[in-house]
């Protein structure tokens, strides 16, 4: 059975889609289109340098830099709430453990008597 691959969006040869870095319009077969603003890059230009058309979607250096950030600012939001969460259970421990010293020191012990034979 025939199995179709998708490739990175390039150039057709009647767009005028420069590369971004160099300026240039030539070698439009080498020209990658960004799947998410449309921006082309050479593939020689971008580093490193990609020798191969890539499979599935390509995304810009700027775009890919900006769903790092986005991804790195959602974990951290994550963590900041597993952080105050961690922080109200160490308080709570902290607390108990004042409330136990404090029974043991308000209500001594019941010292057992010598037993006599």
């Amino acid at each position: 059975e025939k199995v179709t691959v998708k490739h990175a969006r390039t150039r057709a040869k009647d767009e005028e889609f420069p590369c971004k870095k160099c300026g240039h319009g030539d070698h439009p077969e080498w020209i990658l289109l960004c799947d998410t603003c449309d921006v082309g890059w050479h593939a020689s230009c971008l580093r490193p340098p990609l020798m191969v058309i890539p499979e599935g979607d390509w995304f810009c250096p700027d775009c890919n830099h900006k769903s790092l950030l986005s991804a790195l600012e959602e974990r951290m939001t994550e963590f900041e709430s597993t952080l105050k969460k961690a922080e109200a259970e160490k308080r709570r421990k902290e607390r108990l453990a004042f409330i136990n010293i404090s029974l043991s020191n308000a209500m001594p012990a019941k010292k057992k008597e010598p037993v006599k034979k």
